[in-house]
């Protein structure tokens, strides 16, 4: 499959990697590969794949090649790490969490809980745990490259990061997009209140479960900034909608550390913030 954006520094090497970094995010939407070495980009690839449905039979087979092609993934990095993103996850307060039995949370959403792995990490702002499920055999897949204390969803990178960003005095509302996937995320005077993931088809839908999320707070789209990041053109007719609809939309920028070369500038800074959270 061939990336939509692809750049690698024209001197970058195997021997480089003992002293760079490596970030993959992939998911149902596409996958994202970053190499840096400090501030410095080395190598940074994104892939969208055409939307399907959900779950997609074919996924596993899918990533599985792209990964395959990837030979950078064999390589001995200082440090490595994998966010993937799925719609399979949810916020459990700290006192209705159970670490040692994580599938009944999914019973009523997954139809073969057998066919999953289940992972948790603690959110601090919440007080307790974002609990995720990932289809068993993407998760072997991602094994190959990546340990167990390597992977995390990308859910709790964001989350982590959006924290700092969110407003201590009134609600803030993030959006973060990759191809037809979206998650949605609330804050309430700095603190978690809200999260989740849809699938979208139409720039229609993806403006009803943005004005839920502001619904379900009682929040007014003209007194709330909208912020965004992810695979959202400014020329898009999702943009368009959605600015019909909000005062203010932001679009968020990659977090300090990941410096764009002069290369990577045909697509907006906002579409690799998500990364740069992981």
């Amino acid at each position: 499959m061939i990336p939509y954006y692809s750049f690698q520094a024209h001197d970058l090497q195997e021997k480089d990697a003992s002293t760079a970094n490596l970030k993959l995010v992939v998911g149902l939407e596409g996958a994202t590969l970053c190499i840096s070495r400090g501030n410095q980009l080395l190598a940074l690839r994104s892939w969208q794949l055409p939307a399907s449905e959900n779950p997609n039979p074919n996924f596993a087979t899918t990533l599985g090649g792209l990964l395959g092609t990837e030979k950078c993934l064999g390589w001995n990095f200082a440090s490595r790490i994998c966010a993937f993103s799925s719609q399979e996850a949810t916020l459990v307060p700290k006192r209705l969490f159970e670490s040692n039995d994580l599938a009944p949370y999914f019973k009523l959403l997954l139809k073969d809980v057998n066919k999953y792995r289940f992972g948790h990490a603690p959110i601090a702002s919440i007080g307790g745990h974002l609990v995720w499920a990932l289809k068993t055999e993407v998760y072997g897949l991602i094994g190959h490259y990546f340990h167990s204390k390597q992977c995390m969803h990308l859910a709790e990178a964001l989350i982590n990061a959006l924290t700092t960003k969110a407003p201590t005095d009134t609600f803030g509302v993030f959006c973060n997009i990759r191809g037809h996937g979206l998650q949605v995320f609330v804050f309430d005077r700095g603190q978690l209140a809200y999260y989740n993931y849809f699938n979208f088809s139409k720039p229609s839908d993806l403006l009803y479960y943005v004005l839920l999320a502001y619904k379900q707070f009682d929040l007014n789209p003209i007194h709330i900034p909208l912020n965004i990041s992810g695979t959202l053109a400014e020329d898009s007719e999702i943009y368009r909608l959605l600015q019909r609809y909000f005062r203010t939309i932001a679009l968020l920028k990659p977090e300090p550390g990941l410096i764009l070369p002069p290369e990577a500038q045909n697509l907006p800074a906002h579409f690799w913030f998500d990364v740069s959270t992981v």
